[in-house]
């Protein structure tokens, strides 16, 4: 019977001299390709902030009422993550706003939300609308009697119903 022979290659038993040998390669490709992303200069610039805009589910809100505000964080056309550092009304007792965007309206008038991140602001202008005034007719009545009187209500548009008891 023929014999046949072959060249045995012993392996090593847990591959480790195999990684140590890529691991320099490895560390070239990943560096070529910070380079070549970074224009070949090997280092990454940290986008900044150029533009914040804020949208306005809605563009009144009635007193004692809400709407939900939105901020688009870009850099050089690009979108952000991370969203705005901080939301401010520039009237208080107007409108609040919280860390979320929604806006609460306090009294009749205008206000400006201002968004801020990376130390650019966007802003959306709101108006609060409320009830101007209500007017009741006077009447008379003698004692038993009853009667049925129609307000005058005065709104600013946006209010809805309002109700009168």
């Amino acid at each position: 019977m023929p014999t046949v022979s072959r060249p045995v290659h012993p392996r090593p038993a847990t591959g480790l001299p195999r990684l140590a040998a890529i691991r320099p390669l490895a560390a070239a490709m990943v560096l070529a390709t910070v380079s070549g992303a970074c224009g070949g200069e090997g280092t990454m610039t940290p986008a900044v902030t150029d533009q914040v805009s804020v949208s306005a589910s809605a563009t009144t809100v009635p007193v004692g009422g809400q709407v939900q505000l939105s901020a688009a964080v870009r850099a050089r056309g690009n979108a952000l993550p991370g969203g705005v550092s901080g939301w401010t009304s520039s009237n208080p007792a107007v409108a609040t706003v919280n860390g979320s965007g929604t806006v609460t309206g306090v009294s009749r008038g205008s206000v400006t939300v201002s968004a801020n991140a990376g130390g650019v602001q966007g802003t959306a202008s709101l108006v609060v609308a409320g009830v101007r005034s209500v007017t009741v007719p006077a009447v008379s009545l003698a004692l038993g009697e009853s009667a049925t009187v129609t307000a005058a209500v005065d709104a600013d548009p946006g209010v809805g119903t309002v109700a009168v008891t």
